[in-house]
C-alpha cells in the first residue's frame, strides 16, 4: 500500500489562464511576477544577500583635496593628528548587490551620500573624538521613486512604465534598520533572517559567531532561515567622521601595499554574497592586517631573505623556484591558513611547495610563519 504523501506550498504562485477567462490587471501582474519569484528563490538559495561587486567609497569630488585638521567633538580634546576632508559627502561607486528577497540592487554611476554627523551616533571605541556612520542601500518602491519617471495628463500620475531605483542612506551603527544585510558577528540584530538577530549571517544563512573557521562546503549549503528580512537594506560600509568632516583614513590611497586587504575599514562589516563569503571570509579575518596587505613582491623579498642562508634538515637549501612557490602560497592563503591546510592535507601542501619531505615542509612552514609575523 502506498503511503500518503505530504504536500507543502512554495512561495511562487502562477496564474492559470483558461479560454474565455476575463483577465484583470491583478492577473496580469501575478503572471508577470511568477518568473521573478522563481528567480528570487534561486538567488536566495545560491547567493543569499550581500554585495556582489563594487560600491567603493571616495570623497565627494567637490571636497577632494580640501584636507583640514580633524577638530574633536570635545572642545577640551585634541585632533590626535587626524585629518579630514572638509565636508560630509561620500561618493559611492558603481556596484551590484542582492537583497534578502533575492532581487538585485544596482547603481551604474557614482552617487553622492550625505553622512553628516548624527548627535546620537555611536562613538568610536578607539577614539572618543570621532564617530561612525554607515551607508546602506535598498531598492526603492515605486511610490518612493521620483515622479519625473511617471508621465500623465491627469492630476494623479498613473505610470504604465516605472524605472527601478536605489535608495542610499546613512545611519549611525546603532540605528541601522532591523535585519539589514551585514557582517557584524558581535552586533545585536545583525542577522538577515528570522529570530532576534543575535547571530551574523553568511549570505543570508545564520551562522554562529564563534564558528570563525566554518567549513566551506557547510557554508555553501546553508539556507536563509525564513522570510523575515525587513526593508531589504544592504550595508555597503561605514565611514569615520569628526566635527570637521570625513576622515582621510577612510579612503586609503594606493601605495607600497596597493589597496590593502579587503574588506578593510570602511568595508569590514560589509557582507558579500554567499559564494564569496564562504571562500574569502576566513582569509579576511586574519588578524595581522599589515601581513595580509603585503604585495607578492614584498613577500617574495622576505622569503628569499629568510631562506637564503638556511640549511634545512636534509642539509639542502630551498631553490629559487621553491622560494617563489612558498611566496605565492603565502600571498594567496596567508601563513595561518597554510598551517591549517598542512595539518589536514600535508601531501597537497607539499606538492604546492614542490617539496618531497613532510619534515622539510613543516620546517619551511614554521620559518615562514615566523617571518610573516615579524613582517
Amino acid at each position: 500500500m502506498m503511503k500518503p504523501s505530504t504536500i507543502v506550498p512554495m512561495r511562487s504562485m502562477a496564474v492559470n489562464f483558461t479560454y474565455g477567462m476575463i483577465v484583470n490587471d491583478t492577473d496580469l501582474t501575478a503572471a508577470m511576477h511568477y518568473p521573478v519569484q522563481l528567480m528570487q528563490a534561486v538567488n536566495r538559495a545560491v547567493y543569499g544577500c550581500g554585495v556582489v561587486c563594487g560600491f567603493m567609497f571616495d570623497p565627494d569630488p567637490d571636497i577632494c583635496g580640501q584636507i583640514v585638521d580633524c577638530d574633536p567633538c570635545d572642545p577640551d580634546g585634541n585632533s590626535n593628528g587626524k585629518k579630514a576632508y572638509r565636508g560630509f559627502k561620500v561618493q559611492v561607486g558603481r556596484g551590484t548587490a542582492i537583497n534578502c528577497e533575492g532581487l538585485p540592487i544596482e547603481i551604474c554611476e557614482p552617487a553622492i551620500v550625505d553622512v553628516s554627523p548624527d548627535p546620537c551616533a555611536k562613538k568610536c571605541e578607539d577614539d572618543k573624538d570621532t564617530s561612525w556612520v554607515c551607508i546602506v542601500a535598498r531598492r526603492a518602491e515605486a511610490d518612493e521613486a521620483p515622479r519625473s519617471d511617471c508621465c500623465s495628463d491627469d492630476q494623479e500620475p498613473s505610470c504604465a512604465r516605472k524605472r527601478d531605483h536605489v535608495e542610499l542612506r546613512a545611519f549611525a551603527p546603532d540605528k541601522l534598520p532591523e535585519f539589514t544585510c551585514q557582517y557584524w558577528p558581535d552586533k545585536p540584530g545583525s542577522a538577515c533572517g528570522c529570530g532576534d538577530g543575535q547571530n551574523s549571517t553568511v549570505g543570508g544563512a545564520a551562522r554562529n559567531p564563534e564558528d570563525v573557521h566554518m567549513d566551506m562546503c557547510k557554508c555553501l549549503i546553508q539556507c536563509d532561515p525564513c522570510d523575515c528580512c525587513g526593508e531589504g537594506w544592504v550595508l555597503l560600509g561605514c565611514v569615520e567622521i569628526c566635527e570637521t568632516g570625513v576622515l582621510v583614513e577612510n579612503f586609503r590611497q594606493p601605495g607600497k601595499y596597493g589597496l590593502g586587504p579587503y574588506p578593510m575599514a570602511p568595508y569590514k562589516h560589509r557582507q558579500m554574497i554567499k559564494p564569496i563569503e564562504c571562500m574569502c571570509r576566513e582569509r579576511w579575518n586574519v588578524q595581522n592586517v599589515d601581513v595580509q596587505a603585503m604585495t607578492l613582491a614584498d613577500i617574495t623579498e622576505k622569503v628569499e631573505t629568510a631562506f637564503k642562508d638556511v640549511t634545512l634538515s636534509d642539509q639542502k637549501k630551498l631553490t629559487g623556484p621553491q622560494m617563489k612557490k612558498v611566496a605565492n602560497l603565502a600571498h594567496l592563503a596567508g601563513h595561518d591558513r597554510i598551517d591549517a591546510m598542512f595539518k589536514e592535507q600535508p601531501d597537497v601542501v607539499m606538492n604546492m611547495l614542490g617539496l618531497q619531505s613532510e619534515k622539510k615542509c613543516r620546517e619551511v612552514i614554521e620559518i615562514l610563519s615566523k617571518v610573516m609575523k615579524e613582517g
